[in-house]
């Protein structure tokens, strides 16, 4: 769930709505750093403005 709120944070930053990313991004982030801690790389990454990855999200389908 709180994947769900990161990323979209993140794509309203890159469309230059950054007073509205930053209304969803803090909450989460600290939400999210307070059951994973600092340094889990969701956090990192969620701090360097970057995606989360999500279980949900489809994964790309190797040919082999």
């Amino acid at each position: 769930m709180l994947a769900g709120q990161a990323n979209p944070s993140i794509a309203l930053a890159a469309m230059g709505r950054t007073a509205q990313s930053g209304q969803i991004r803090e909450p989460t982030l600290a939400s999210i750093a307070a059951v994973l801690g600092e340094s889990h790389p969701n956090i990192v990454a969620l701090q360097a403005w970057r995606r989360i990855n999500r279980d949900l999200e489809p994964q790309p389908i190797r040919n082999r």
